[in-house]
């Protein structure tokens, strides 16, 4: 595979070479896909980090085990499906 790197990105990329901090480029592209493997791992985790703290924090629906179960669902299926997370409520 080939790709074509922005001007922005290769200078990323020679910087960290030149710092020292990565051996090569492969190092610096392993690293960024292990980076985003974790966050998108994460993801279905903070979905359900967010309902439970909105559930607990008021009046409302009442958090029951099978609501977090479906909970826990829902997030793991938003995740496989690469769906982003709004941090913020709207009313």
């Amino acid at each position: 595979m080939s790709m074509a790197l922005t001007p922005d990105i290769e200078a990323d990329i020679r910087r960290w070479l030149g710092s020292g901090r990565y051996p090569d480029a492969d190092a610096v592209v392993r690293a960024a896909l292990r980076a985003q493997r974790e966050h998108d791992e994460a993801r279905p985790a903070t979905v359900r980090d967010l309902v439970v703290a909105g559930c607990e924090s008021g009046p409302g629906e009442v958090l029951t085990d099978e609501l977090r179960d479906e909970i826990a669902r829902e997030a793991d299926e938003a995740g496989r499906l690469g769906l982003k997370i709004r941090r913020e409520v709207q009313p």
